[in-house]
């Protein structure tokens, strides 16, 4: 499939901000199952610095400056996207649970990335009561692939997608209590639980299809930034499951960065001087391209 995606996030201050630095990760990863065609980022005011970086992760991280007095700031990326189905993914291939849990207790340089999502971050603790709550379903000896597919349902089944019902500085400990949040306290849990069983779990930032064809569900999560989990499932495999719809995270998820939870992978954060009385309003759109408007777009650039 092929997509364009549109990220608009408007800063509106009461009293003009006299300057601004922002890092933003809005751009797309290109892997196997993701090409990036195309990416830019559009900020008004103009910018007097735009860098950009890999970060420790993996991510493109790209560094805005702003100075002089506005009252607004406005940052907007553009991409178009095409992405590919899963490989047919055969649960018998998969291992015991408990395998990857001893991989990560002797790793090699290689694998450091692996282990270290597997410990506890910022804003995804372990211990002993999440790990009960995924022992439901990670039974001893239990095949990986088919304990975490059931474990994803659970967390769809058992938790309500409620926005409002949370915020970005709600705890996991809230949320498992609520049984409500949205698609990042749902990453959140799931991570706290698999990482207290001593499992690999990265949290995936991206994006959902914004509209279907006829008759196709519409995804939790499409109308902003959309969030999900990594697993390693494997010694150099890692399978994405979106727990907000229950599902892996196929051809119409877009990947744009992985970290250890939401604070790695902010979209858009940074500081600004003065600018008091913030509003900040986010637009997402991600539209698939229809074959026929593909084809004539590569004409009219040939």
């Amino acid at each position: 499939m092929r997509f364009k995606v549109d990220h608009s996030t408007l800063y509106t201050y009461a009293q003009a901000a006299s300057s601004s630095q922002s890092l933003v990760h809005l751009r797309p990863q290109h892997h196997a199952r993701q090409h990036l065609l195309s990416y830019r980022l559009v900020v008004d005011p103009a910018p007097v610095v735009v860098s950009e970086r890999i970060d420790y992760f993996g991510n493109c991280e790209q560094r805005v400056e702003v100075q002089g007095r506005h009252s607004v700031l406005n940052i907007t990326s553009h991409s178009e996207l095409e992405t590919f189905p899963l490989v047919d993914i055969q649960p018998e291939r998969f291992q015991a649970w408990e395998s990857l849990v001893a991989a990560n207790r002797v790793h090699t340089a290689a694998d450091v990335m692996a282990a270290e999502v597997a410990l506890e971050s910022p804003l995804v603790p372990i211990n002993r009561d999440y790990a009960m709550i995924a022992r439901q379903f990670f039974t001893p000896g239990r095949n990986i692939l088919l304990a975490a597919t059931e474990f994803n349902a659970f967390l769809h089944r058992d938790f309500t997608y409620k926005p409002g019902a949370t915020n970005v500085s709600t705890p996991v400990e809230d949320v498992v209590r609520l049984k409500a949040g949205v698609c990042q306290d749902f990453a959140h849990v799931a991570l706290a639980c698999l990482r207290s069983l001593g499992l690999s779990a990265r949290y995936v930032s991206g994006y959902v299809e914004t509209s279907t064809p006829s008759g196709a569900p519409v995804l939790e999560g499409s109308s902003a930034s959309h969030a999900w989990i990594s697993l390693r499932c494997g010694q150099s495999q890692w399978i994405d499951f979106d727990p907000t719809n229950d599902c892996l995270a196929g051809e119409r998820h877009i990947t744009v960065a992985h970290g250890r939870d939401f604070g790695d992978v902010t979209p858009i954060k940074g500081v600004i001087v003065g600018g008091a009385g913030q509003e900040v309003t986010v637009g997402v759109s991600v539209i698939r391209q229809s074959p026929t408007l593909v084809r004539s777009q590569s004409q009219s650039q040939s």
